[in-house]
């Protein structure tokens, strides 16, 4: 039992020092209490409050990390030719053969 202490503690110090554990606040530490004192219950025989505590502390978390925000759309090109609407600007049109134009 010891070695897995050890082991979690230097992962935990790990952590702390490389920062990243900056957004990790007083919520989310009484959350991670009440999901490790809920598993003991639950390893012990007491099944409800045990999945009651767990499953409170898994829907804080699941709150607290809310939604990401999605990248932003790309306007949609209405050209009728594709060259029109590269993002960097206009570009040589290619032929009609799929080759592309020397010069």
């Amino acid at each position: 039992m010891l070695p897995l202490l050890l082991i979690v503690g230097a992962g935990l110090g790990w952590a702390w020092w490389t920062g990243r554990l900056k957004r990790f606040t007083y919520e989310d530490g009484i959350a991670l209490a009440l999901f490790l004192l809920g598993l003991r219950l639950l390893t012990t025989g007491r099944v409800l409050p045990g999945a009651a505590l767990m499953a409170g502390a898994v829907l804080w978390a699941a709150y607290r990390r809310g939604r990401r925000s999605a990248p932003p759309r790309l306007r949609q090109c209405r050209s009728r030719m594709p060259a029109r609407c590269s993002a960097s600007g206009p570009k040589r049109a290619w032929p009609r053969s799929g080759t592309p134009t020397a010069g």
